[in-house]
């Protein structure tokens, strides 16, 4: 079973994308099996890949923006072999319900651990407690252990 890390935050344009394609391609370059999933509907991570060349990525992409993943990507996780998968999560906290929160939550609850980029700024500081305290209470919820990284 792989090891899933969400990229999480309830603001946008703080450097989910960027973070999650990243960490994707440092692993999958160091020998690692690693899928992306690009879970948000803006689909950021696949335009980026559409601008390279396929091959030059180190990782596989796979678009699913669907409040499912805890339900249906685990079991083609193992499938597939892979050692790591991120997921990029859409902007919005798992707190409330409907659309893009939906997302964010359902990978949370797919998630063993969850990176929540944040610049140094009140707001986003305020955005990343939300969120940590909605990744707690999701892990509680499957009572499994999950870190959260910050």
């Amino acid at each position: 079973m792989p090891y899933v890390i969400a990229v999480a935050n309830q603001k946008g344009g703080c450097g989910k994308t960027t973070i999650a394609m990243n960490l994707a391609a440092c692993y999958g370059r160091a020998g690692f099996k690693v899928l992306l999933v690009d879970a948000d509907p803006q689909a950021s991570a696949m335009q980026w890949r559409n601008n390279q060349e396929e091959s030059a990525l180190p990782f596989s992409i796979q678009p699913y923006p669907f409040p499912t993943i805890h339900k249906e990507l685990p079991p083609q996780f193992d499938r597939a072999g892979y050692d790591l998968v991120f997921i990029d999560c859409p902007p919005g906290g798992a707190a409330s319900t409907g659309g893009k929160a939906d997302i964010t939550r359902s990978a949370l609850l797919a998630a063993h651990a969850v990176v929540m980029p944040v610049r140094p700024t009140p707001h986003c500081v305020a955005s990343k407690t939300s969120s940590a305290l909605c990744a707690s209470a999701s892990a509680r919820a499957l009572r499994r252990n999950s870190a959260y990284i910050g």
